[in-house]
């Protein structure tokens, strides 16, 4: 069996980031490894947790995903 993709999960709005995370959790090939409301925490959650893909909102106020 292979290892699982792994997934962190960024929205500032938490009603998108838990359907987002619903979402993802409905494959098997995926493992979400973090899910952060606060755009400010990602450096942190990929330093620690390396993961192979990052789902981000790009407007998240004075922070935002391109940054």
């Amino acid at each position: 069996m292979t290892d699982s993709i792994k997934v962190l999960v960024v929205d500032d709005s938490r009603t998108s980031l838990a359907s987002l995370v619903a979402m993802i959790q409905t494959s098997p090939a995926f493992t979400i490894v973090a899910a952060l409301t606060d755009p400010r925490r990602v450096l942190d959650e990929v330093l620690k947790n390396k993961p192979d893909v990052i789902v981000m909102d790009l407007d998240m106020g004075a922070i935002d995903g391109a940054e």
